[in-house]
This record gives structure tokens, sequence and C-alpha cells, in this order.
């Protein structure tokens, strides 16, 4: 039977004293991400290294970190994303979203034909980014986390509120807001929703075609596609699904003992 077994370790090479590099934590690893085809490792310092299939910019720059023969090492060198300290981060299918430590500003790259990376509404001249770019009218805005789906994004503002952008074909995002202005003459996807009682959000995740948040009661809140479920409730239309509901059941309810979502594809 033919299988694919992949195993991932990654351990940055210390570049000057030891004590220096724990003092600063520049190079100790926080976490590991995987997108569509591209990883990237975060440290405790800020630095996101990021590796693997770069075609639409999604690792943050042009090049690609090169073809690998049988006497070279497994993981060429690669070098952090350049001039930003990243607080978070999360990776699409072929996007990457970065929340910047210090400042709380997000910023994306990578592929951009449905607006998942600047906010352009579906139908807009939506280019690729390379480089790091602020999401159209979002640059004044601090967020906290932030999640990216195959073709939408999603993001959690300091206030507590919910930002979707990109995609929102089955629902996965909210209705752009009506009353923002953009540059460029570009009309936007972002979309904001706060809570009907109040609270506030302090998390989200994003699946293939759904969008799913937790706020500070423990309670959980999804919209999109629920073909196989996904959103923990029954849905009576398309549009029924189209903005955040609680779901059905004890995680709908405050309290509830949730301190934590994750996602998958459709579940």
């Amino acid at each position: 039977v033919d299988e694919l077994v992949e195993i991932l370790l990654v351990v940055p090479r210390e570049t000057g004293g030891g004590d220096a590099a724990s003092a600063n934590g520049n190079l100790e690893p926080m976490s590991l991400h995987a997108g569509g085809g591209h990883s990237a490792m975060l440290t405790r310092g800020g630095n996101l290294y990021l590796w693997g299939w770069n075609q639409s910019g999604q690792l943050g720059r042009l090049s690609i970190i090169g073809s690998y023969t049988s006497s070279s090492t497994c993981l060429n060198p690669v070098q952090p994303l350049s001039d930003i300290k990243v607080a978070f981060a999360d990776l699409g299918h072929n996007h990457t979203l970065v929340i910047e430590k210090g400042t709380g500003k997000l910023f994306g790259f990578g592929e951009n034909g449905r607006g998942q990376v600047n906010g352009c509404a579906s139908g807009e001249s939506c280019t690729n980014f390379h480089m790091p770019t602020v999401p159209l009218g979002l640059s004044d805005e601090t967020f906290v986390h932030v999640a990216a789906g195959l073709f939408h994004s999603a993001a959690i503002t300091a206030d507590g509120l919910l930002v979707t952008w990109g995609c929102g074909r089955f629902g996965q995002c909210l209705q752009p807001d009506e009353d923002q202005e953009v540059n460029d003459s570009k009309t936007s996807s972002v979309g904001r929703w706060k809570t009907p009682d109040g609270s506030k959000l302090v998390q989200v995740v994003c699946g293939r075609r759904h969008t799913a948040v937790l706020d500070d009661l423990g309670r959980v809140w999804c919209l999109g596609d629920n073909k196989y479920g996904q959103l923990g409730r029954s849905v009576s239309s398309p549009n029924a699904a189209r903005e955040p509901k609680l779901v059905a059941g004890p995680l709908g309810e405050s309290h509830s003992g949730c301190i934590a979502i994750m996602s998958g594809w459709s579940h």
C-alpha cells in the first residue's frame, strides 16, 4: 500500500552565543503552521520562518527555497519575514496572515484572486501580493487573532469584533460594510460584526467554506456552509447561514467551559 508519511521537526540554528539567544527568545520555537503547500514556524521573539510552495507569494518574498538534491539538506536555510515581528500567524491554502508584535496591525500576502489578502471584492482586479500588505480599510485597526481559510480570511479586533474578507459565496464571510471608504476606487469585501448582547469575541478559525468564533462567555458562533453540519446547528435556508449564530447545545450557552476552538476542512 502506497503511503506518504511526513514528519517535520524545525530547530533554528543559533548564530550567536547560546545565552544571548535564549535571553531574547528570538530562536525559541513557539508554534508551527501548515497551509495548502507552505509551512511556517513562529519564534517567541517574533521571527516568522516560511518555506514551501511560493507560486503566489505566500512566503512573503518572490524567490522560492530552491530544489532538493540527494546530497543537500532536507530543508534549505530560510530567513524570517523581513521587517515585521509577528505576534500571531495563520496559513490558508495559498495565502498568509500575520499580526504584528507590539502594534496589533494585520498584514496579508499571497494569492489574492478572491480578495483574501487585501479585501478587494470579487470581480475587481485582485492581484497577488508577495510582500505584506494591509487589507483595505483596516490600517487604523488593531487585532488580537487572525485566521486564514481556503479563499477567505477573518480576524478579531482588540475591541472584540469579527472582521471578514475574501470569498463569501457560501456565507463564510459577513456582508461587506456599506459605509466604508476605501482607496484605489476598489470595492471592499470587508465586513464587521459584533455579538447582539455585547460580549467580546476572542478567537476565530476558518475552514474551507465556514467560519467559527469564540466569545468571552465561552460560546461558539458559526456561519457559512453547513453541508456536513459544520455549523453545529440546523439551517433553514442558505441565507440563514450568512450571519453568525450560536451552535446548538452546551457550546452555545454561557460559561460552557470552552476555552479554544479549531476547524478542519469541513468540520
